[in-house]
């Protein structure tokens, strides 16, 4: 976050004051070109946001669940790298039934740099996500 303030400004005429014309009212000097003791501050406060949003596609077939209906899921998703400072990446995945491919990508936004790429047949896609095997504790 930056905070900023300009100069103070007499209310009366928009003459420039120093500091010594913008002590709390009792203290206060007159304007010394108009006489007014209303002042005009101006704070602006500037914030950085960044959204992260998530989209996700299930085509299924009619008539059959969902576990065992769809033929391509799909999601593109802004997630924060943690492991890289906190920048922001876009992770795009598709896994495509019909067409026996599984892809996933993740790109940082602020550089292009390409920080994973997987591009391989879904029916060879084994051993990730909930197939890892389990370990020993």
């Amino acid at each position: 976050m930056t905070v900023s303030q300009d100069a103070a400004h007499c209310s009366g005429c928009g003459a420039t004051l120093s500091e010594a014309y913008c002590h709390p009212d009792p203290d206060r000097l007159p304007c010394p070109v108009c006489g007014a003791t209303g002042r005009t501050f101006n704070v602006s406060i500037e914030e950085k946001m960044t959204l992260l949003e998530t989209l996700d596609m299930l085509g299924v077939r009619a008539g059959m669940s969902k576990s065992k209906g769809w033929f391509i899921r799909s999601r593109t998703a802004t997630v924060l790298q943690r492991n890289r400072g906190g920048a922001v990446a876009r992770h795009e995945r598709v896994l495509d039934r019909e067409d026996d491919r599984y892809f996933e990508q993740v790109t940082v936004l602020e550089t292009g740099e390409i920080v994973h790429v997987c591009d391989e047949p879904l029916s060879q896609h084994r051993g990730h996500g909930s197939d890892k095997p389990k370990q020993d504790r």
